[in-house]
């Protein structure tokens, strides 16, 4: 195969390595990624002498991590024998020259050295160290130092090794070097109102880490400032039963948060309003102030779920599945708010969901079916308090809201393993 340097060592060219997303060699002589399975073993010994680069690691400890399930009765030997194999492989590639990649051994260790190489994590490194530096003093070089990094990064540090433990930590931190790096960034372009670039940006950073809130947070908020409620409440629904459906997971406060800020927006509130409601509109620091009242001591409390009706229907059937192999009771409740004309069940929209939460379990679960019509589950409970809740979120809507009590009706019956939703929807008993 061809050689990747030239003669004159003035213009050797360098390889670049990527390690992000989707592990990959590129230089003069080819594109290595895709590997045979009969080599897999030793580009996955090339990873981790990779990782730790310039490191002299003993043979054990090479076994160990790679191995930990086998036992060797000559571990040194093996070594041996794998980094062998391993030279001959980057030789056949062009990759194992004194300009390029070297493996050294010393004292019972092996040590990779990498030079005229370009690996997207030192650059990486590199760039969000540049911003850090530059975030108080140069906002345009922070964003650009920022922005490079963001599109360095495409992934998971080697994606392909799932089941290696000692991916996991170098992983795991470069993931949180890669989310501090995303706030940082878009809380620059949030002050200077760049929402449109914070958008682009948040799209990019999605696609590279889909499940991670606080990128979708950020995203929701660029779509408000911009009069986008829709598609903020459309990703909003998408995220929040993405994170249910595939992992159990409930949105946090902040994520939360969003929905009562698309709540107000959406219902014509004044900003101050839904400042005043716990949710964050304009300027300032990265966090996110979540949506429910903070108790007595400044604590916020949890409250219940707020999620729209598609992931509702999800969690019922959930529930409804789960009823058929546990005696754990699930009620649905039906609120329903009559003599209020849709002008007010709007501007109260906010401070009713908050109402609702907040007097709610943080296991129990809320959607809007319509202006005026609040679907409920409550799970673990018995029959006598839920009569008990039923009384709490009454005095509790009246109090808050004004409402008379002659203007709520709330029913509910049991959710039963061959039920469905639509059964429900006007329950046979009324409280």
């Amino acid at each position: 195969m061809e050689e990747l340097f030239f003669k004159d060592k003035s213009l050797i060219r360098p390889i670049r390595i990527y390690t992000f997303g989707r592990f990959m060699i590129c230089g003069s002589g080819g594109i290595y990624s895709e590997v045979q399975p009969r080599a897999q073993k030793l580009w996955d010994l090339f990873k981790y002498l990779l990782a730790h680069r310039d490191k002299s690691i003993p043979a054990e400890s090479i076994l160990e991590n790679l191995y930990p399930e086998k036992s060797y009765e000559d571990p040194k030997g093996a070594v041996h024998n794998l980094i062998y194999r391993l030279r001959r492989l980057l030789t056949d590639a062009g990759l194992y020259t004194t300009h390029y990649i070297q493996i050294r051994f010393a004292d019972g260790c092996y040590k990779l050295e990498a030079n005229n190489t370009e690996i997207d994590t030192e650059r990486f490194e590199q760039l969000i160290a540049l911003g850090d530096k530059a975030m108080g003093t140069d906002t345009l070089e922070a964003v650009n130092c920022y922005t490079g990094a963001l599109d360095i990064y495409r992934g998971s540090y080697l994606s392909e090794l799932i089941y290696m433990d000692w991916v996991v930590l170098v992983r795991n931190y470069y993931r949180r070097m890669f989310l501090d790096c995303c706030n940082n960034l878009f809380s620059l372009l949030y002050k200077q109102r760049m929402y449109n670039e914070m958008i682009r940006l948040a799209e990019k950073a999605m696609l590279a880490e889909p499940y991670e809130e606080d990128i979708h947070i950020w995203f929701i908020r660029a779509l408000i400032e911009e009069g986008r409620t829709r598609q903020a409440q459309r990703h909003y629904e998408y995220i929040t039963g993405v994170l249910y459906n595939q992992f159990g997971i409930k949105p946090s406060k902040e994520l939360r948060s969003m929905y009562n800020w698309i709540t107000a927006t959406a219902s014509g509130k004044n900003e101050w309003i839904a400042a005043a409601e716990g949710i964050t509109a304009a300027g300032g620091s990265t966090a996110l102030v979540g949506a429910f009242p903070e108790d007595g001591a400044g604590r916020q409390r949890d409250g219940a779920y707020l999620c729209d009706m598609k992931t509702f229907r999800s969690i019922y059937e959930l529930c409804r599945r789960q009823r058929e192999t546990s005696e754990t009771k699930v009620f649905l409740l039906t609120l329903d708010i009559g003599g209020i004309n849709s002008a007010q069940l709007k501007k109260h929209a906010g401070l009713l969901h908050s109402v609702l939460a907040d007097r709610l379990r943080k296991g129990d679960v809320i959607s809007q079916w319509s202006d005026s019509r609040f679907l409920i589950l409550l799970s673990g409970i018995n029959s006598t308090d839920v009569d008990k809740v039923i009384q709490r979120l009454r005095n509790s809507i009246r109090d808050s809201l004004g409402f008379p009590g002659s203007s709520l009706s709330i029913s509910y019956e049991p959710v039963l393993p061959a039920d469905s939703l639509q059964e429900h929807i006007a329950p046979a008993r009324t409280w």
